[in-house]
């Protein structure tokens, strides 16, 4: 359950948010790198567009559209 919870938990930072670098979310999500890569994965095969960029001002982002969860 975790790792489905993490996954919806990065798709709603990144649409809060804006870019994040893996070790940001990682470390928001209480988890490594390389699983914030797979939920990357499974968040693209959903069809939400998330982009990767390398480098000092990389991170991951949401691409044209906005993720809203009321908590209520």
């Amino acid at each position: 359950m975790k790792r489905c919870a993490n996954t919806i938990k990065m798709l709603v930072l990144l649409s809060e948010r804006g870019k994040m670098s893996s070790k940001d979310l990682s470390d928001e999500l209480h988890t490594n790198p390389r699983n914030i890569r797979e939920y990357k994965k499974e968040l693209v095969e959903a069809g939400f567009p998330i982009k990767y960029t390398v480098g000092y001002y990389g991170g991951y982002e949401l691409e044209g559209c906005k993720v809203t969860i009321d908590y209520k």
